[in-house]
């Protein structure tokens, strides 16, 4: 076999054509235009190259070999061709020489570098064992294409084998001299972009997927719902979009801060990953906002039973800052019909969802037509019900608070009405949850307590007795967490003159759920005004011994569900029992909601409670009302007797029975 034939001799101006050889070689690697001057003129001057036999791996140490006449014409030229020749072999690209079937003649020292092995280890294979096997079909035809298109191809990416057995993203650019006798040989630059590709797939999974909690986004929900609609129209089995709206996830981030609600929200997004299959999509839409797509579920029974265990995760108690704390869920449910678009499928859901949360929350609901009434009537409603606090279109009702012992009244609770322009007079079930998602709550809120304590202090002034009347008022969460609460109770009791001990102020139980510094901290300080601090619906909520002797609280107003069955249900009985024996034990004050009838006054009074409240002794009075039961000075049983129907009046003559006339 011939050496590399490298012809010196030629003068100048015999050679009308720059060598094809060299001159390919070093214009496939790229660099050719920025070789200095001197050498780029000497490479294309006629000096020829001659590759024979299998002698391709020493073209490169052949093309810049410089003979001694020439290096003594111009020394610069040597040096030049020294430094293009270290270049080449430095460059983190990858310069290989390839023939049509991709059999390796030739690489240069960078194929250590960018795939792990020697040079001499690779010549004779074929460059394609090396492609990954989902490249290969698509390398192999940039191949094909390459042989029949003389010239420099366009830049492909493909994925080959490094010697450690990992797979590495290379882009590479072709240029083909199979027809150029010299050559014969496609040259290939190839560079690692691994590094590029990573990032590309980072961004790429950024662009479509929550940071927060890693699941699906919005817009790749969106084109994963599009999809399996295109996918359906041609067949008839549907698919379900959940909708999950968390229920009381405001007051978490209220209360606790924006770090500990978005901890929240990522322990959530785990549990639904828990809840759904591999070829699900859960997704986060935004806020405490969750959708899943469910592509195998085709009855509403299916995608149902996913809900519910959702619902069931997430009724766990959750750990946060040494707190254990409680998040719900309401779940919406939409089937797929074959003229629904993503957005009409995932607003049916929405709706569902809201149907659900106003049948009491932690439930599913799926939706039907109808329900599009009902979401436009809410609207409406919202609407009338901002217009309504600029109006000031709402008003009080007062429901009393009886001793048991005596059955006189010694306070009553504010109970708000809207007087719709249109609707007449609506009771708190038909606008408080929405005051409270649209955040009205506040400025009502604020109303309410304004107007209840100009209210009382004006009773105390026309009606004295002792010990006062009191007033009782409900916060909302929102309020209770709101850092200009207690100057705004502050300025109220100044602005009416209301003496503090006769103001109450109601706190849901799930409200106090929250173990924090932050509500203890408030509590204290509205404490510290004088006020009471009583808890509602006590027993319904997550009840907890702990917060009972670190929150200032004075009275447990036990929730009506234990009171309706105390005369009849030994359990119901017993549960009341401990409760008023609680209430003895830390020294505060028990309250019987929903007393109905006299039986129930009578075993709470066997058990001890001290106070009830329910229609028994009076439904929501006027201030009107209330004013005429003040000035006559009635207790509420003979006022009973004077106002109600046959049967209050034989309850009213029981009520004389038993505690006599005053």
């Amino acid at each position: 076999m011939q050496d590399p034939l490298v012809d010196l001799e030629a003068p100048a101006e015999t050679a009308a054509e720059p060598p094809s050889d060299v001159t390919a070689i070093v214009s496939s690697s790229l660099v050719f235009e920025e070789l200095p001057p001197l050498l780029r003129s000497h490479l294309t001057a006629g000096r020829s190259v001659t590759l024979t036999g299998g002698q391709q791996e020493n073209a490169l140490e052949a093309a810049f070999e410089v003979h001694p006449a020439e290096a003594s014409q111009n020394g610069t030229i040597a040096k030049s061709g020294k430094r293009f020749r270290s270049l080449v072999e430095n460059s983190s690209d990858m310069m290989t020489l390839v023939e049509a079937d991709t059999t390796i003649r030739f690489l240069t020292a960078s194929v250590e570098r960018v795939l792990g092995y020697q040079p001499q280890e690779l010549l004779g294979l074929k460059l394609a064992n090396f492609i990954h096997p989902e490249d290969t079909a698509r390398v192999l035809s940039f191949f094909a294409d390459t042989g029949q298109r003389p010239g420099v191809s366009a830049a492909a990416e493909w994925r080959m084998k490094h010697r450690d057995s990992s797979w590495i993203y290379v882009e590479t650019v072709a240029n083909n001299l199979l027809h150029d006798p010299d050559v014969a040989q496609i040259v290939l630059n190839t560079r690692d972009i691994s590094e590029r590709k990573a990032l590309e797939t980072q961004l790429a999974h950024q662009a479509f997927h929550d940071p927060l909690t890693d699941l699906a986004n919005r817009a790749l929900f969106h084109d994963r719902v599009e999809h399996a609609l295109v996918s359906r129209r041609t067949g008839n089995e549907p698919f379900a979009v959940l909708f999950l709206d968390l229920d009381d996830f405001k007051k978490v981030n209220d209360s606790l801060g924006h770090v500990v609600g978005d901890e929240l929200l990522a322990i959530v997004a785990r549990r639904i990953r828990s809840c759904v299959r591999a070829s699900d999509t859960p997704a986060r839409l935004g806020g405490d906002e969750f959708a899943i797509l469910l592509e195998n579920a085709h009855a509403p029974e299916d995608a149902r039973a996913v809900a519910e265990a959702i619902i069931d995760a997430l009724q766990a108690p959750v750990s946060l800052q040494g707190n254990e704390t409680f998040v719900g869920t309401s779940v919406g449910i939409a089937m797929s019909r074959p003229d629904d678009g993503a957005d009409e499928l995932l607003r049916n859901a929405d709706i569902a969802m809201y149907m659900a949360k106003g049948s009491g929350k932690g439930r599913a609901a799926v939706f039907e037509p109808t329900m599009h009434a009902v979401a436009l009537e809410r609207l409406e409603l919202e609407s009338d019900l901002r217009r309504a606090v600029q109006r000031n279109e709402f008003l009080l009702f007062y429901q009393p608070l009886t001793n048991l012992r005596t059955g006189r009244i010694v306070g009553v609770e504010a109970l708000a009405r809207w007087n719709h322009p249109e609707r007449g007079i609506l009771s708190p079930y038909a606008f408080i949850s929405m005051a409270e998602e649209t955040g009205l709550i506040l400025p009502l809120g604020k109303w309410i307590l304004e107007e209840a304590c100009n209210q009382i202090s004006e009773w105390h002034r026309q009606y004295p007795q002792d010990p006062a009347l009191m007033m009782s008022v409900n916060l909302s969460g929102k309020q209770l967490l709101q850092p200009a609460l207690v100057d705004e109770l502050s300025s109220a009791l100044s602005e009416s003159g209301l003496d503090p001990k006769s103001l109450i102020l109601e706190i849901t139980e799930s409200v106090m759920m929250y173990d924090t510094n932050q509500t203890v901290e408030r509590l204290s300080a509205l404490k510290q005004l004088g006020v009471k601090l009583a808890i509602d619906d006590f027993g319904t909520g997550y009840s907890s011994l702990r917060y009972l002797h670190r929150f200032p609280v004075d009275i447990l107003k036990i929730a009506s569900p234990f009171i309706e069955g105390v005369a009849v249900d030994v359990q119901k009985s017993a549960f009341t029992r401990t409760i008023i024996e609680l209430c003895r034990t830390l020294q505060l004050t028990a309250l019987a909601e929903g007393v109905e009838s006299a039986e129930q006054v009578e075993q709470l009074r066997r058990l001890g409670c001290e106070l009830g409240q329910g229609n028994y002794f009076a439904e929501p009075l006027t201030s009107e009302q209330v004013e005429a039961i003040l000035r006559e000075g009635y207790e509420l049983a003979a006022y009973a007797a004077e106002l109600k129907t046959t049967d209050k009046v034989r309850e009213a003559g029981w009520w004389e029975q038993v505690l006599g006339k005053n």
